[in-house]
C-alpha cells in the first residue's frame, strides 16, 4: 500500500472519477459516471470511499431503507487486493449501517465469488438463500443476511 494508514471517508461528488475506474475493473456490469454521481447524491444511499496515501482505492456502500441496509457495491481496485481492504470496507459498512439505524443488512453476491464470500462470512454473515441465473451471464446470486446484535471491531 503506502507509508500513510488506509483513511475511510464518506464519499463525495470529487470520487466520482476514482469510482468509475475502480467499477470498470471490479464488474462486468460496471456503472456508469451518470449511475454513480445519481447514487452518491440519493437519500438512501451511503457510500465510503477507502484512500492510501491520499488515492481512493476502494469503495463501498448501502441503502438504508425501514431499518434494512441493503449492500449494493464493495470494490477494491486490482492491485489493492489480498490486503485485508474488504474485510476493513464491511466492517464500515456494518458498524455504520448499526450506527445509522438498521436492525438487519442484506446483500446479493455472486455464488462463485470465493473470496468475496470468506469476507462476509467473516463479518458474522450468514447464507440465505440463491437467485437462480440472476446475472445477465447467467450466474447466480447468493443472497447473505446479518441482524443486528453487536458491532464488529
Amino acid at each position: 500500500m503506502g507509508t500513510e494508514k488506509p483513511v475511510i471517508r464518506k464519499a463525495e461528488a470529487k470520487d466520482i472519477s476514482a469510482f468509475v475506474q475502480i467499477e470498470s475493473e471490479c464488474f462486468n456490469d460496471a456503472w456508469s459516471h451518470a449511475m454513480i454521481e445519481k447514487e452518491i447524491f440519493n437519500n438512501l444511499a451511503h457510500y465510503w470511499v477507502l484512500e492510501c496515501d491520499q488515492q481512493v482505492v476502494a469503495y463501498a456502500g448501502f441503502w438504508l431503507v425501514k431499518g434494512e441496509a441493503q449492500i449494493n457495491r464493495v470494490a477494491v481496485a486490482t492491485k489493492f487486493r489480498n490486503k485485508g481492504l474488504g474485510n476493513y470496507l464491511v466492517q464500515t459498512l456494518v458498524n455504520n449501517g448499526w450506527d445509522l439505524g438498521a436492525d438487519s443488512i442484506t446483500l446479493e453476491m455472486r455464488s462463485d465469488n470465493e473470496a468475496a464470500h470468506k469476507v462476509y462470512l467473516r463479518a458474522g454473515f450468514k447464507d440465505a438463500g440463491i437467485r437462480p441465473h440472476y446475472y445477465e451471464d447467467g450466474s447466480d446470486a447468493l443472497i447473505m443476511w446479518l441482524y443486528r446484535d453487536k458491532k464488529i471491531s
